[in-house]
């Protein structure tokens, strides 16, 4: 059967500077790949603290300019069928609205523990430091 890829993916918010901790970061499932660009669905959270909306963005170039490293989540049938029900599952998820310490960071870190006890083929970093640790590193690689 084919798959696809799952991601954790992350974006500079206007500071590409080696160091940056104020990225924003998503879920993306790669739905295509062309050998140039990279199409998928995003799956991520926006607003403030006071505030957050959960949000799927299909057919997504997702390696656009801010683009600044990923890493491999797992991966997850390459149907239609799988991406309604990975955006049903991550709908779920509770938004902590005006909680300082929950942001799009700890949703993705949430959201793939969430996959994972849900049945899916993620394999996702167990501890949320090391998962900053690991963004970090891909961040490092990719600058």
């Amino acid at each position: 059967m084919a798959t696809y890829a799952v991601y954790y993916a992350q974006y500079s918010r206007g500071q590409h500077f080696k160091g940056d901790k104020s990225r924003h970061m998503e879920i993306v499932v790669e739905t295509a790949n062309d050998g140039t660009t990279e199409t998928g669905t995003a799956y991520h959270i926006t607003g403030t603290s006071a505030f957050w909306t959960y949000e799927v963005v299909p057919n997504v170039h997702y390696q656009r300019t801010s683009f600044c490293g990923r890493l491999l989540l797992g991966t997850i049938p390459a149907t239609g069928t799988a991406l309604r029900s990975l955006q049903q599952l991550l709908g779920t998820l509770t938004l902590r609205h005006n909680d300082a310490s929950f942001n799009c960071q700890r949703w993705v870190w949430e959201a793939a523990l969430f996959m994972r006890e849900s049945g899916y083929r993620v394999d996702p970093v167990a501890r949320f430091p090391d998962f900053l640790a690991k963004m970090h590193e891909a961040f490092d690689a990719w600058d």
